[in-house]
C-alpha cells in the first residue's frame, strides 16, 4: 500500500510577503500538477477548515472524505480578492452553481 501525504506548512513572515504569497501559489500549483499525473486514486480526508488553496487541493482529488467539523471556504471574496485557480477543480468536483455558491460567497 503506497500512503502519501501533502503537508504545506505556514510560514510566518514580517518582510517579503509578496514572495511568500508567490512561493504558496507555485506550490499549489506544483501540488495540483502533482495530483492530476498521480496514478492511483487520492483521497482526500478533511478535519476542520479547507480554505483557498486547500479548498481547491480537495476538489482535485479524486474522492474527498470530511468530518462534520470540515469547512471549505474560498473566503478570499470576502477580502475583495478573488483568485481563480480553484474554479477550475471545483466547477469539475462540485459542479458550476454549487462552485460559484462557495467562490462569490
Amino acid at each position: 500500500m503506497i500512503n502519501t501525504v501533502i503537508q504545506i506548512p505556514i510560514v510566518k513572515t514580517s518582510s517579503k510577503k509578496s514572495s511568500l504569497i508567490s512561493n504558496i501559489v507555485e506550490d499549489v500549483k506544483s501540488i495540483m500538477e502533482k495530483l492530476t499525473e498521480f496514478p492511483i486514486p487520492s483521497i482526500a480526508s478533511v478535519n476542520g477548515p479547507a480554505v483557498a488553496g486547500g479548498c481547491q487541493l480537495v476538489a482535485a482529488c479524486d474522492l474527498a472524505i470530511s468530518a462534520k467539523s470540515a469547512i471549505f471556504s474560498a473566503s478570499s471574496i470576502k477580502l475583495g480578492l478573488f483568485c481563480s485557480t480553484p474554479g477550475v477543480s471545483l466547477v469539475r468536483a462540485i459542479g458550476l452553481r454549487a462552485a460559484n455558491e462557495l467562490l462569490l460567497t
